[in-house]
């Protein structure tokens, strides 16, 4: 089972997995053609930070009429530039008939990227491009949206958000754009907010707001208020199935120690928040960790974060590629947080595996170095663990076939291979704690960034 909760991949030489690939194929015919349309002997490509677009050069297939977008951000770091604005965006199309011709190269509204997403609108054959600049001046960011499918370049929006993430929030096959972020307070739109929710306090401004776009008009489709208090907004994911409605799930930071979910709903076709309620219960927890629909059922659980037996002193602070965490999650009803299963989750290596209910409070973790650790029977110590039930190590693809003694493929990931290595005398014993190498395989995760 591949998830996608945070972290990436991440062996002791990380780098050579992490370092941006060369240019070749279509991407470096995608580089020259910019680069012959700028006349700059060479070009500085800036991709973006986060999103699900963060390749140098990001292509994207238009399913309106077959052709092609291409999307590459630089900065000429050899010529001095008179407009202060150095990053610039280079768009480019081909076609059928056509191969790749730069149709528009203009200056951008910040100097670093934030993310991208593009949003087809089938009924007026329009390709909508969002990105996001990250401002140094500013708490919020701000982003554009550009109309790509016109023969003159526009920008038919821009807006300010802290987070922001596009859905189907009503499954009706048109995506709609959620922003979260904090009301301008000159804003008129402010004062009707704070009128009908009664607001005085201009601290609660923060809000989530759902826009529509089409027909090269943003039009407003929700908004609510959300937790204020927070520092930073870190995930957003949606479902319709949690409360046979559309509702969506906000996972805040309120402080380095401190986190919570708000989920919002539609009720009586307003857009509320439930969790803001005086009978809800706290979604909080000490952790940092996202919702996510951990048991692949449509609906969103919420992560509550505890230690394993023997580690109630320890400090994630201080030792942050080990994190020896239970991850319990928890699906939200009648305004109650109902557990459903334990994880332990490895956001530095990129696994997670569901513990079976039996093991709970009875089993720990221990890390014998960087890209192995083992599970054991826990007896009062962590020193006294001699009842190793299993070790699980992350290793290369590019050694497939220089397998470890007594270990097995687990699962194979991108460039990654996860091993397994069993205790035989526990796994024949057919006590609690035996597990078969396919009960293994069905509880563990693969977690994708």
């Amino acid at each position: 089972m591949c998830i996608n909760l945070t972290g990436c991949a991440k062996l002791n030489d990380n780098e050579k997995l992490l370092r941006p690939p060369e240019l070749s194929g279509e991407y470096q015919t995608i580089y020259n053609t910019l680069k012959s349309s700028t006349s700059l002997n060479t070009l500085s490509l800036q991709p973006p930070i986060s999103g699900d677009y963060k390749s140098s050069i990001t292509i994207y297939n238009n399913n309106i009429d077959n052709s092609k977008y291409a999307i590459a951000f630089y900065k000429n770091e050899v010529q001095q530039v008179t407009d202060k604005r150095n990053l610039r965006m280079g768009i480019l199309n081909k076609t059928a008939d056509k191969d790749w011709q730069c149709i528009w190269d203009i200056p951008c509204e910040g100097e670093t990227i934030d993310q991208i997403m593009f949003m087809e609108d089938s009924n007026q054959n329009n390709i909508y491009l969002i990105v996001g600049y990250i401002s140094k001046q500013n708490v919020q960011n701000k982003y554009c949206i550009y109309n790509l499918s016109v023969k003159n370049f526009q920008t038919i929006y821009t807006g300010e958000y802290k987070l922001m993430k596009l859905c189907d929030i009503n499954s009706d096959g048109i995506v709609e754009l959620i922003t979260l972020g904090n009301y301008n307070k000159n804003d008129i739109d402010t004062q009707r907010y704070n009128v009908i929710n009664n607001i005085s306090d201009s601290r609660d401004n923060a809000k989530a707001v759902i826009n529509s776009i089409s027909n090269n008009r943003v039009t407003l489709w929700g908004d609510t208020r959300i937790n204020s208090y927070a520092q930073k907004y870190t995930n957003i994911c949606v479902d319709d199935k949690s409360f046979s409605k559309p509702s969506i799930f906000i996972d805040d930071q309120i402080s380095s120690s401190f986190y919570t979910t708000e989920i919002l709903t539609f009720e009586n076709n307003r857009l509320k928040n439930i969790t803001l309620k005086d009978t809800a219960e706290s979604t909080s927890r000490d952790f940092a960790s996202f919702s996510y629909d951990i048991d692949g059922d449509g609906e969103i659980e919420i992560p509550r974060v505890d230690r394993f037996p023997g580690y109630d002193n320890y400090d994630p602070v201080e030792q942050v590629t080990f994190q020896p965490f239970i991850t319990t999650w928890h699906k939200y009803k009648n305004n109650k947080m109902v557990a459903i299963c334990d994880t332990y989750i490895d956001y530095v290596h990129g696994f997670g595996f569901v513990l079976p209910e039996s093991w709970k409070n009875k089993v720990s973790i221990n890390k014998i170095n960087e890209d192995e650790i083992e599970f054991f029977v826990y007896h009062d110590s962590l020193k006294n663990n001699e009842d190793t039930l299993f070790k699980i190590k992350v290793d290369y693809q590019k050694n497939k076939n220089n397998i470890p003694m007594n270990y097995f493929i687990l699962k194979s990931e991108g460039a990654l291979l996860y091993l397994v290595s069993f205790n035989e005398k526990i796994q024949s014993s057919n006590s609690e704690f035996s597990i078969s190498l396919e009960e293994l395989k069905n509880n563990f995760l693969v977690i994708s960034k």
